[in-house]
């Protein structure tokens, strides 16, 4: 198999080909190889002088007045050449897309300046024809200027750096079941009426601060915040800035209905930044639990901070911890705080089986 240049006069075209293209598909295709080029070579079949791969491709190209191409030449039999031929364009041996992955790029892309060109908002109707996402979700897509219908709003502040304040009045007073981390399955549907929690890779939400209408639509009663990164390393603008996406987020949810509990899961240096726009007494809040949280004592000042903003008695504080391994559970049991379990991680298996051990012996 080698890459070697041929005429395209010389080609000879596969008349068994059973590969067929629409009109449309075929000026997306065009499209696409006018924005990005020649960039996936024909399959040749040097036997035969046949094409096995790339039949729509050549279409184009001689179209646009190519005289020659780069092709992938391979040496087969008529019988292998058919076969691959085939095993090219067989969809039971490709892959599938993950459909919130595909959502949440395509979202991500939309102002690429060739997305319709190329036929990419066709991918968001497949999505809604076979009931993966909200029409909502397409209307957001196909119009040029949808940011315009989420106005750029300059939340109230009480403190210096302009950081949104929450209202005390939107605040979680129960928590309510399921609940789910953003990212983790299809998170586009109307029909949740659950809680999101936030604690995953930043890529998986920082779509969100584009259009955080997206949490609205999944009919979440109840939203942790999002958890921004906030950690040692950071400069202090960055952080400042991470903590002001998220809080403007959360006060942009709850003028829309949602109430919030408020995450406290950073980096010990950034408690007191963390708190801005934090009304005193407020009394919900969420992190999440870690080996290192603790062994190194976060967890407990998390608690005792919240506790101190709270300034209220524990027994009225709504402390929620996310995760963590059987030290973490026992320290939220022995502090009465109400622990919130991932059935998915090695800390919650390791305690699930000790605690059916317990019940054999």
């Amino acid at each position: 198999m080698e890459l070697v240049k041929k005429k395209i006069k010389e080609i000879d075209m596969a008349t068994y080909n059973p590969r067929r293209i629409k009109k449309e598909a075929l000026k997306g295709l065009e499209k696409s190889i006018e924005r990005f080029g020649y960039v996936e070579p024909i399959i040749l079949n040097r036997r035969t002088n046949r094409i096995v791969g790339g039949h729509q491709r050549l279409k184009v190209l001689k179209k646009k007045g190519y005289k020659e191409v780069e092709v992938v030449e391979v040496d087969l039999s008529e019988i292998e050449e058919k076969a691959l031929n085939i095993t090219l364009n067989n969809n039971k041996i490709q892959g599938d897309f993950d459909d919130q992955q595909l959502e949440e790029l395509l979202l991500e892309i939309q102002n690429f300046d060739s997305f319709k060109e190329v036929h990419l908002d066709k991918l968001i109707q497949n999505l809604i024809e076979e009931g993966e996402i909200e029409d909502n979700v397409s209307e957001l897509i196909s119009s040029e200027d949808w940011k315009k219908d989420l106005p750029s709003t300059v939340f109230s502040s009480t403190n210096s750096f302009g950081i949104p304040d929450l209202k005390e009045n939107r605040q979680i007073e129960l928590l309510h079941f399921p609940v789910k981390i953003w990212g983790w399955g299809k998170d586009a549907r109307s029909n949740f009426q659950g809680t999101y929690l936030f604690y995953t890779d930043d890529y998986r939400f920082e779509m969100l601060w584009d259009d955080p209408r997206k949490i609205i639509n999944t009919g979440a009663a109840n939203v942790a915040e999002i958890n921004f990164s906030c950690v040692n390393q950071m400069p202090r603008v960055v952080v400042l800035w991470n903590i002001y996406k998220k809080r403007w987020i959360s006060r942009y949810l709850q003028e829309r209905g949602l109430r919030i509990a408020v995450d406290l899961f950073v980096s010990k240096q950034w408690y007191e930044d963390n708190l801005l726009g934090v009304p005193k007494g407020w009394n919900c809040y969420i992190t999440k639990g870690t080996a290192g949280t603790i062994e190194g004592g976060a967890l407990k000042e998390q608690y005792e901070l919240a506790l101190e903003h709270f300034g209220g008695s524990p027994k009225d504080l709504n402390f929620y911890v996310y995760d963590g391994n059987k030290k973490v559970k026992d320290f939220c049991n022995k502090n009465k705080i109400q622990y919130i379990p991932n059935f998915f991680s090695p800390g919650w298996q390791e305690y699930k089986k000790e605690k059916e051990n317990e019940r054999t012996i």
